[in-house]
This record gives C-alpha cells, sequence and structure tokens, in this order.
C-alpha cells in the first residue's frame, strides 16, 4: 500500500493524487485552493470563514492498496483508510459541519462549539464538538464501529443512541441493534500509524483488513482455518510475503500465493 486518493470536485473534475508527485495546488471552485502534497490535502482555511455561501461538495476516494491525509477547510484532520470514501463541503456553513463517510476514517475534529461536527455514515450520524474518533464502516463487514480516543461523540442510529467517552466503542450490526462496551483502543486506530495490531482476531478478520492494503484476494480452502485467532502486530510497510510467513509460522497453516490471489489451508 500507499499514499494515493482520487479528488473529484463538484463539477466533476478529477485530480489523480500521489505521494511521489511534486507539491502543487489545485483550485477545486472559485478562490477555494487545495493544497496538495507529501501524501495529504489541505483546504485553504481561509475558504471557511464565509458561511453564507453555496456548499459545493468535493469527494475524496480512496482505492484499495492506499491511504491519505485530508485537512478541512475549519482545521479538522481525516486520517483515510484503503477503500474508503468522504464526501465534504470545499467550506462549511450553516449550524453544523457535516461529511458523509463510507469506509475507515480517523477524525481530529477542530473544536467549534457553535457548529456541531457530524459524520453521517449509511443511516446513521455521530455527534462531536471536537475529538478524536475512529469510524469504521464498510459493506462488506456490515457494521459500523466507532471507537472514541479523545472528547465525547453521540452516535445515533435510526432507532438508538449512545454517548461514547474516552476507551468506548459502539457497534451497530446489520440487525440495528446498537451497543457499547469498553475496548483496547490503539488497535483499532494502529492503522494511521503504519501498524496492524491484533488481539485475538479471527483469521478471516484480519484477511479482510489485510487484503485491503495490499489489494489481494483471498481464498480459504476450509472454514476451519477461517477460525484460527492471531494476536500480535507489525509494520503495514513491511512485505505482504513477511506477514503472510508469520501468520503461517504461528497459525500451523499453509498459505499458496499465486499472482494476486492468497490460497489458505489448514496444515495437515
Amino acid at each position: 500500500g500507499g499514499a494515493r486518493a482520487v479528488l473529484i470536485s463538484s463539477d466533476g473534475k478529477i485530480h489523480e493524487l500521489d505521494e511521489g508527485l511534486e507539491r502543487r495546488v489545485i483550485e477545486v471552485e472559485k478562490g477555494v485552493m487545495v493544497k496538495d502534497g507529501g501524501g495529504k490535502i489541505v483546504y485553504d482555511s481561509l475558504a471557511g470563514l464565509d458561511r453564507e455561501v453555496t456548499l459545493a461538495m468535493n469527494t475524496l476516494k480512496i482505492p484499495r492498496g492506499g491511504e491519505f491525509k485530508l485537512t478541512l477547510a475549519d482545521g479538522t484532520n481525516v486520517y483515510l483508510n484503503s477503500a474508503s470514501e468522504l464526501k465534504y463541503p470545499v467550506r462549511f456553513g450553516g449550524k453544523e459541519r457535516r461529511v458523509n463517510l463510507s469506509g475507515e476514517a480517523y477524525f481530529e475534529v477542530a473544536k467549534d462549539a457553535a457548529h456541531p461536527f457530524v459524520v453521517e455514515v449509511c443511516d446513521s450520524k455521530i455527534q462531536v464538538l471536537g475529538t478524536g474518533f475512529n469510524v469504521r464502516s464498510y459493506s462488506e463487514e456490515r457494521q459500523i464501529v466507532t471507537t472514541l480516543v479523545e472528547g465525547t461523540v453521540c452516535f445515533e442510529s435510526i432507532e438508538d443512541r449512545v454517548i461514547l467517552k474516552p476507551g468506548e466503542q459502539s457497534i451497530l450490526d446489520k440487525e440495528g441493534q446498537l451497543q457499547k462496551r469498553a475496548v483496547e483502543v490503539y488497535p483499532f486506530v494502529a492503522w494511521k500509524e503504519g501498524r496492524f495490531i491484533f488481539r485475538k482476531q479471527r483469521l478471516e478478520d484480519i484477511m479482510i483488513m489485510v487484503s485491503r492494503w495490499y489489494n489481494v484476494e483471498v481464498y480459504f480452502e476450509d472454514d476451519e482455518s477461517k477460525e484460527i485467532t492471531f494476536s500480535g502486530g507489525m509494520m503495514r510497510y513491511e512485505g505482504f510475503e513477511a506477514l503472510m510467513k508469520m501468520i503461517e509460522t504461528v497459525g500451523s497453516i499453509n498459505c499458496t500465493i499465486k499472482d494476486n490471489t492468497v490460497f489458505i489451508a489448514k496444515r495437515k
């Protein structure tokens, strides 16, 4: 994986973003400049001062095998993980600062008590004033997981709502059931620091995360190997083969890599 993304402005123009590109300034709307370079884009903070303007929307798409950092016009930092998409205004107006997320992102929200920050996720929303939290909402996982690092957030589904404090996590499952629990926060946010951290996780769940980052397909040749659990960690920027070798050794499984597909089977 690496830092890459696609920026789509409100007029449909597409800008390919890559860590290797030279630093540049992109005009996405009249008078709104975006600074691109070093695996991140930054919206001109002056664009956030006029709250009476029409809110032109931009979209930042992160492919499989990618990640990117975005600084919104209000100063909020957003770290986007692989296979994710964020829709947001080039400047904020009205009573709320509202964005829409699919996939996974970590938010460091700029404090503004008069204008709450709202993240829309499917049919749910997360409301904050200023805080740090992680949201994971991939369609194939069929659940929304919100993990709070600092501050306070309110997660609200169609039928229920919970208030989270630091060290707590909410889970909205596919049946619409909303739960809250205390967790060790770091494994859920370590990805933005370039790490995989596993805590007694099923191999099938691990490989879903791994496949997004390394952009590979995974095929289990038996159900037993899916249920093997792992604890440990490694750097995301280490080679894929190194990760699979570690899993083979610890899990007593055989991994065969053919082209872009990994075949996993319990060792006999």
